[in-house]
């Protein structure tokens, strides 16, 4: 599926349950340091580049620039955990380009009643992170 203007992808069950299990694994043993700026954002970001090679194949970034119509020349991968208390905000006022952002989410304990779900204002969308779930969507100003 191709991504239009106000569009977006979402993919449950996107990676077989093997490789799912893995990046799980993975990310489990992995250390993550804490990184906050106030009324900004508050997360643990992980600190080693590792689980970035299960993202970066030839065939992730092709289907990236088809779903995105886009060439993808540096792709940018930050693996975050959130706990109770932390969040991020963006804010219309900030000064971002229109860009492609995708989102894999690792969570085979989050509940609907624990929050963290992800609102795009302007697509009246609203994307629970539940396990093995894909999500792409071109961001633009006004969505933020």
């Amino acid at each position: 599926r191709k991504l239009k203007e106000k569009d977006f992808v979402l993919l449950d069950g996107f990676f077989d349950s093997g490789f799912y299990k893995k990046i799980k694994k993975k990310s489990a043993r992995e250390k993550f340091k804490e990184k906050i700026v106030f009324n900004k954002y508050s997360f643990f970001e992980m600190q080693s580049k590792k689980i970035e090679k299960d993202f970066l194949s030839a065939q992730f970034v092709e289907f990236l620039e088809e779903i995105f119509k886009v060439k993808i020349k540096n792709l940018e991968i930050s693996v975050r955990k959130f706990g109770h208390g932390n969040y991020t905000l963006m804010y219309d006022s900030e000064k971002e380009k229109s860009k492609p952002e995708f989102l894999f989410f690792i969570s085979d304990s989050w509940k609907e009643d624990f929050g963290g779900n992800i609102f795009y204002q302007e697509k009246n969308l609203i994307v629970n992170p539940t396990s093995n779930r894909f999500f792409a969507v071109k961001k633009v100003r006004e969505n933020l």
